[in-house]
């Protein structure tokens, strides 16, 4: 059943946070916030909202509908739906800034605006902000914004034409995707440690060399653990170069905070693993189709994941789920393993 909402000024917000689409075990999937002045650049935003959703999802794009729901708190509501954003645009005519209210006074001047109040959060919570500028419109005066306001006018802004509408809204959309995969896929540096660029000498004055051997060789594996403690989580490296290119971890250890600031959870099911790669980015095969297998007097979860991000560091992930108890794709705890890779 979807979750009722608030009508706040004109504007729709969720009533719990995050206010996007929620998978279980607190996996987000974040979105984008149309700001914009009803008064003046209603159809610009109704037409833009309608182009973005094709691309990123309902679920994804925030803008206001007909439904109302009063009696909460409109800061409350703003500050939970800004706060599960990555991007807001602007939406900004040629009388944006000079828009009055009902006693005479400029609608941005009111601590209580919502345009203002949307933007002054998005602003602090450091999303990217994209004035949007319509109607041939430039970008107000520094002078002419409260203080709070006053950094949108040194973001780059887009302009929206009438006469190449639909071509204006795919650039936006590619440039939103492009800048979305790149900062979503940010795995690395890890520790102090960048697949790709970290050199063995590098990598020794932050972990210990592995004493785990290769039993067809008879050596040690080419990597380096972490130092201290039991060690599940290692860095390899390329014997001939000395640059660092996989980073292998396994379910008995925890994930570092960035990640887990990105997802990553053990808890994570197989289809929840499944959204969150795609988020990210990552182009998705299937390299074993998930299957049950009898283990150990258990119907075990088994499948095989890799996935391709083409970013200023090319990585490919693979997730290993092997692991054993009555599981299904659905199930908590499937996943066993994940390795990164990167070309040196």
């Amino acid at each position: 059943m979807k979750q009722q909402l608030p009508l706040v000024g004109g504007r729709l917000y969720p009533l719990s946070s995050p206010s996007c689409r929620v998978l279980d075990h607190n996996i987000r999937v974040k979105g984008l916030f149309i700001n914009y002045r009803r008064e003046e650049s209603a159809p610009y935003a109704g037409r833009l909202y309608d182009g973005i959703v094709k691309h990123f999802g309902a679920d994804r794009v925030f803008l206001d509908v007909n439904s109302v729901h009063a009696g909460h708190d409109f800061r409350e509501a703003i500050e939970r739906a800004c706060s599960s954003c990555e991007f807001m645009l602007v939406i900004i005519g040629k009388h944006w800034a000079t828009v009055r209210d009902s006693s005479g006074g400029f609608r941005l001047d009111n601590e209580s605006d919502y345009v203002r109040l949307e933007i002054a959060l998005a602003l602090q919570k450091n999303l990217l902000v994209i004035p949007v500028l319509i109607n041939g419109a430039e970008l107000p005066p520094e002078s002419s914004l409260p203080a709070e306001l006053r950094p949108l006018v040194y973001r780059n802004a887009f302009h929206l034409s009438d006469l190449r509408f639909h071509d204006d809204v795919r650039l936006l959309i590619n440039t939103l995707k492009g800048i979305s995969t790149e900062s979503r896929s940010s795995l690395f540096p890890l520790y102090g440690v960048t697949l790709g660029k970290t050199t063995i000498g590098e990598l020794s004055a932050l972990f210990a060399r592995t004493k785990v051997i290769n039993e067809s060789t008879g050596y040690p594996y080419p990597c380096y653990d972490w130092r201290g403690g039991r060690c599940n989580f290692r860095f390899h490296y390329d014997e001939d170069s000395g640059i660092v290119n996989r980073f292998n971890i396994d379910r008995t250890s925890a994930f570092p905070d960035p990640w887990l600031d990105l997802g990553f959870r053990w808890l994570n099911s197989y289809d929840e693993w499944l959204a969150l790669l795609d988020y990210m980015g990552f182009e998705v095969t299937i390299q074993e189709a998930p299957h049950i297998e009898r283990f150990n007097g258990h119907n075990s979860f088994y499948a095989k994941v890799v996935g391709e991000a083409q970013t200023p560091l090319p990585l490919t992930i693979f997730l290993d789920f092997c692991f054993s108890r009555e599981t299904t794709s659905n199930s908590p705890e499937t996943l066993y393993s994940i390795s990164i890779f990167t070309r040196t």
